[in-house]
């Protein structure tokens, strides 16, 4: 018969005051705040924006590295991040990062205007499909202008 062994963990998680004290940490968190905004996120160890028009969806902006070098432009991040630069690339670049939730790709939704999207499972449009709560944690795999009350005037490809 089969079992399952209980684990030997501690009851009570301990303290890691020091490790949050690390300039390491620090900067990462100081970096955390720029992040904040929902305007950039990090997906796959790249960095996300927003697009201007769209509701959800987010598409590539550039690598970690570029994005903390315009941040080391700001004052306020200026000193934390240049004396750990190379440190905050390994571990934010990492698409295993867990410092900084990843995005997610919904790949059933095509974003269309106005809050719309298209769900290919569906094979409907859909009004709001993605959760405030979600907001800049997921996002339709493409966003595309297009009135979703228009009624398609098939065709030829020109």
């Amino acid at each position: 018969m089969f079992c399952i062994e209980a684990c030997d963990l501690p009851l009570e998680v301990p303290k890691v005051t020091n490790a949050l004290a690390s300039p390491i940490v620090v900067a990462i968190m100081k970096s955390n705040e720029q992040w904040g905004n929902w305007v950039t996120r990090l997906y796959n160890g790249e960095v996300f924006k927003k697009v201007k028009s769209s509701k959800y969806t987010y598409h590539h902006s550039c690598s970690v590295k570029k994005f903390l070098s315009l941040l080391e432009s700001n004052d306020q991040f200026k000193d934390t991040i240049i004396k750990n630069l190379n440190k905050l690339v390994e571990v934010l670049g990492d698409k295993d990062c867990e410092f900084m939730k990843h995005l997610r790709i919904n790949y059933d939704l095509i974003e269309v205007n106005g809050g719309w999207c298209f769900s290919v499972s569906q094979r409907k449009f859909v009004f709001h499909p993605i959760k405030e709560t979600d907001f800049g944690k997921e996002f339709p795999r493409a966003y595309i202008y297009y009135q979703h009350t228009k009624t398609p005037d098939p065709g030829y490809f020109k």
